[in-house]
Formats: C-alpha cells, sequence, structure tokens
C-alpha cells in the first residue's frame, strides 16, 4: 500500500493560513470537501470528505493502465544524457491549464516510457536532450488518442547535424 501522512492540506495548497487550511476556507467546509489522489502510475483514487482519510492509515491505489506509451531512444553520442518530455493538446481550443491537459507520466531516461490520464484529442510529444549550453536534440511525435490505449513505438532523438551546402550557378 502507499502511506500518505495527514499533511495533504500542505501538498495541494501554496498557501495557508496559520491552522494548515487554504486562505478564505473554514475547517467544516475543509473537512466536508472531496478529496481525490492522482499519482502517476496509478488509478485515482475518490473521497467523499477529507474526514474519510484522516489520521495515518494505508490506502491503497491500484496500478493502473498507461494511456499512452512507447520507448525512447537516444542517437549516437546522446548515451546518458537526461531526457526532458512533454505532452501538449494538440487541440488550440484547449485550455492548457485544465487537468485534462495535463497529463502524467514521462521518462528522465532512455527506455520505456507512460503516460497516464490522457483524454481523448489529438496530443503532440516532445522529447529533449540538453547536447550543449547551445544545442537541443529534438524529436516530436504528434498522434490521435480516442477510447484504448496508444502504443507510439519506438522514438528516436537524434543529435543535430550541420547540413553545408554551396550554390553553383548554372
Amino acid at each position: 500500500g502507499l502511506k500518505l501522512e495527514s499533511q495533504l492540506a500542505g501538498q495541494v495548497f501554496r498557501s495557508e493560513d496559520a491552522k494548515g487550511l487554504p486562505f478564505g476556507v473554514d475547517r467544516a467546509e475543509w473537512e466536508a470537501s472531496p478529496v481525490e489522489i492522482r499519482i502517476p502510475g496509478r488509478e485515482t483514487r475518490r473521497f467523499a470528505a477529507r474526514t474519510e482519510i484522516s489520521g495515518e492509515r494505508d490506502i491503497e491505489l491500484a496500478a493502473a493502465v498507461p494511456s499512452v506509451r512507447g520507448t525512447l531512444r537516444l542517437g549516437p553520442g546522446l548515451a546518458g544524457k537526461r531526457v526532458h518530455m512533454e505532452l501538449e493538446p494538440g487541440d488550440p481550443s484547449r485550455d492548457p491549464r485544465s487537468p485534462a491537459a495535463m497529463p502524467s507520466g514521462g521518462a528522465t531516461e532512455a527506455g520505456p516510457f507512460s503516460w497516464y490520464d490522457v483524454p481523448d484529442g489529438r496530443w503532440r510529444l516532445t522529447a529533449w536532450v540538453k547536447v550543449s549550453d547551445a544545442a537541443m536534440a529534438h524529436a516530436v511525435r504528434e498522434f490521435d488518442k480516442s477510447g484504448a490505449g496508444v502504443d507510439l513505438g519506438e522514438i528516436v532523438v537524434f543529435p543535430p547535424t550541420t547540413l553545408r551546402a554551396r550554390v553553383v550557378a548554372r
């Protein structure tokens, strides 16, 4: 199981009063409010009120099935570098600040990756590796998700290259 401390409020809200409550919320309202626990790779668990999870207790969260998965490979000269991944909605009308536009997951190194809680729609996955202070290597994959999970297969990040060309007039 997963052990959660009773300090849940400190993990959810950035600003609290001296009692550990969000500003402008009284204790009765706070304790009666619903709670949703979301952890990447685990099924979301909902509770009708905070009193259901007060005190010290174990809460089990079942393993989740990834919404999007794949394998990231690094090209020559990039082995061992730290990977950064971002999954963004491809639909410009979707609000990027909404929870539905913020799936969790990704990877920080080459190998398998998974994203969870990805709603249906068009998405853009960007993976990048810092090559030097002035250069980044990128890979971008756009895809549609509808219903079942999506396997993106293998995505390869290649190092940047320089193309030199000479124009010859005829």
